[in-house]
């Protein structure tokens, strides 16, 4: 199949964000996004690098944690990135989770020992709150936020948030950016605060339980560890590779009152065994298999942590102050965002994953520009990304 990248719409993509800096800060933030695109180094000084035309590696760490942003978030900009490439759309889903960014050193920032279920180990990292919205073209990061351990706001004289506080806060700009048709969240934000805060705002939702929570069913106390092995007369049906067992009840919960309990578990289709049953409480009145159909766009997001960290850098930068980390964050997601919201090439681009999209940029810059020049002709190009700079300055 044959692709083409244009270099000149990917910066005019950019300018999007131009009022989110001053000038010299608007030259540094573009040179950033195209290194997390382009370099296999996302280091400050591997971004930095990949250019001919250096700066001194000491303007892009200043550029994330002295240089002062007119916004600490690109939420109006996204907003007008996506009307412009008709990403919104009448009906989206609005996705809350967490992931963890392992980290080397003693003398980083906000940086904290927490439990990896993926390698079931305690580890040194930041805990990012992440969120995003899944739109009929897929998902798009929204915010991304750095929980910081109570004893270490101290230590860094910081307000702390619990993470429910900063998903609350995320929620509530969430309405006003574009608000959702259903939420989804996952079981450590099941939690009296949310819901209610959900249910005062209108908003659907869909929210997996943890298995200890306690809830009030036919005049009985139940434990939903317990409810489960009792469970009968479920229905089952397929989809994809999958068989599912469900089945759902009206249950009262004394923290937010009465809700629809769906239990749901599967097995992969030819296989005996079916997984442990699992809990989601919703205020939705459909199916259960609509509920279950719902509740899998969540999982979507755990690609973007996938992607965001393999080829965006999202947990490769090594800053050892919190200014910037949080504001690497923000720039990954606005990476992203680009990426999915692509104009700047021809012919089927909405086919590509992200890892593909990264690696025919990639293609593009070895071969056409920069990197090609670096590694063939060990020349300077005279600033070539200085000049498109400053030729989009004069458009």
């Amino acid at each position: 199949m044959k692709y083409y990248f244009d270099f000149e719409q990917w910066l005019s993509s950019l300018n999007f964000f131009r009022e989110c800096f001053y000038e010299r800060s608007f030259e540094l933030f573009v040179r950033y996004l195209t290194g997390l695109l382009i370099s296999n180094n996302k280091t400050v000084d591997g971004l930095n690098s990949i250019f001919m035309q250096k700066t001194d590696q000491s303007n892009l760490n200043r550029f994330l944690t002295e240089y002062p942003w007119h916004k600490n978030n690109f939420t109006d900009e996204l907003k007008r990135l996506f009307k412009s490439r008709s990403v919104l759309s009448s009906f989206c889903y609005f996705v809350l989770d967490d992931t963890l960014l392992e980290k080397i050193g003693k003398h980083i920032e906000s940086a904290g020992t927490h439990f990896d279920h993926t390698s079931g180990r305690y580890i040194l990292g930041h805990q990012i709150v992440t969120s995003g919205y899944v739109f009929q073209s897929g998902f798009y990061p929204f915010l991304l936020d750095l929980y910081t351990k109570e004893e270490q706001c101290l230590e860094e004289k910081l307000v702390f948030k619990t993470k429910v506080q900063i998903a609350l806060e995320i929620l509530a700009k969430a309405i006003e950016f574009h608000k959702p048709s259903i939420v989804l969240i996952d079981s450590w934000y099941c939690t009296q605060e949310i819901i209610r805060f959900l249910d005062d705002n209108g908003i659907q939702y869909i929210i997996a339980s943890k298995s200890n929570r306690v809830f009030v069913y036919r005049s009985n106390d139940e434990k939903i560890s317990d409810y489960v092995t009792t469970i009968q007369n479920f229905t089952t049906f397929n989809r994809g590779d999958y068989q599912f067992q469900t089945k759902s009840i009206l249950a009262y919960f004394e923290d937010f009152g009465e809700k629809r309990l769906v239990f749901v578990r599967r097995r992969e289709i030819g296989t005996k065994e079916y997984d442990n049953w699992n809990a989601l409480i919703t205020n939705i009145d459909a199916p259960d298999e609509t509920i279950i159909g719902f509740y899998s766009n969540r999982f979507i997001i755990e690609e973007f942590h996938k992607d965001a960290k393999q080829h965006l850098g999202m947990g490769k930068s090594q800053l050892r102050k919190r200014r910037g980390v949080v504001k690497h964050l923000h720039l990954v997601a606005v990476g992203y965002c680009l990426l999915k919201a692509a104009t700047w090439v021809q012919r089927k681009w909405n086919l590509f994953s992200i890892p593909e999209r990264v690696r025919q940029i990639k293609e593009y810059f070895e071969k056409n520009t920069l990197i090609r020049t670096i590694k063939e002709n060990k020349r300077d190009i005279l600033g070539a990304i200085n000049q498109l700079f400053a030729k989009e300055r004069k458009s």
